[in-house]
């Protein structure tokens, strides 16, 4: 549940509290103030202050969460253990899940907008996204 962040490109650390003792697996940030981790048993967390107080947000699973990537405030994806995604249009304040397609566990996910990303997983899982 540790979460570290930097304000001098790396040179040092502080840890910051993130309200949990879940693993936590990734992080992506949209601006300097507003960012999401996920972990193990389903967690997502939120902050809108650069890290210094953390919210947890209502994932609806208890699968372990291995990636995260919001395009903007509002729009972002998950991917996680046993194929599940999940999206949301709302910053968060919402979860619904995807079909994936696959049993295979999904590992990463990077998208170039709203409209057009990749999810990657074992066994040479590769799936693409294009939305409306």
């Amino acid at each position: 549940g540790v979460i570290l962040k930097t304000s001098n490109g790396g040179s040092s650390w502080v840890a910051q509290s993130s309200g949990t003792t879940n693993d936590l697996t990734s992080v992506d940030f949209v601006d300097a103030n507003t960012g999401w981790v996920v972990g193990w048993n389903g967690i997502i967390l939120k902050t809108s202050n650069g890290g210094s107080s953390w919210i947890a947000q209502a994932s609806g699973t208890t699968n372990p969460m291995f990636s995260v990537r919001f395009v903007d405030g509002n729009i972002g994806w998950a991917v996680g253990n046993y194929s599940i995604i999940l999206n949301t249009s709302n910053g968060g304040s919402s979860w619904a899940v995807q079909s994936s397609g696959t049993t295979n566990e999904l590992t990463a996910i990077d998208f170039v907008d709203g409209k057009t990303g990749w999810v990657v997983g074992y066994w040479g899982t590769i799936l693409k996204y294009t939305g409306n």
